[in-house]
């Protein structure tokens, strides 16, 4: 992620952070499991870095650049997902959404099906690293 840091803090005009502090808040949502983690002193890993995008064409370049360096991207929202989404198993970019107010998505059935099957493999991977 060090090599991309410099293009990315680019992209997004300089709302990128690789602070300690920032990287945990964005390392946790509302998921039952990770809370009983925190509870026992165990915490999920953080992403690499936090950027705050502020428009639809950022995203699409964050997005390009993350695909280009093989860089996972996990999307936050207010943080209040019950699913262990925000968990950065691998590091990555945890992109902070909340400046927009609206995101179009096509949803069709094989999203869908990507989604779901995507979920249920997370899960199961986040139970194996953090036990």
């Amino acid at each position: 992620m060090l090599d991309a840091q410099p293009a990315l803090s680019a992209i997004v005009q300089g709302r990128l952070s690789t602070k300690q502090l920032d990287r945990v808040s964005y390392s946790r949502d509302m998921w039952p499991l990770a809370m009983v983690w925190r509870r026992q002193g165990r915490m999920p890993p953080p992403p690499d870095a936090v950027l705050w995008p502020g428009t639809d064409d950022e995203v699409a370049k964050v997005i390009r650049l993350a695909r280009e360096r093989r860089l996972a991207v996990i999307p936050f929202g207010a943080g209040s997902g019950v699913c262990g989404g925000t968990v950065a198993l691998h590091g990555g970019l945890s992109l902070d959404l909340k400046r927009f107010d609206a995101i179009g998505v096509e949803s069709t059935a094989d999203n869908r099906r990507d989604y779901h099957e995507l979920l249920f493999r997370s899960t199961d991977a986040m139970k194996n690293h953090i036990s």
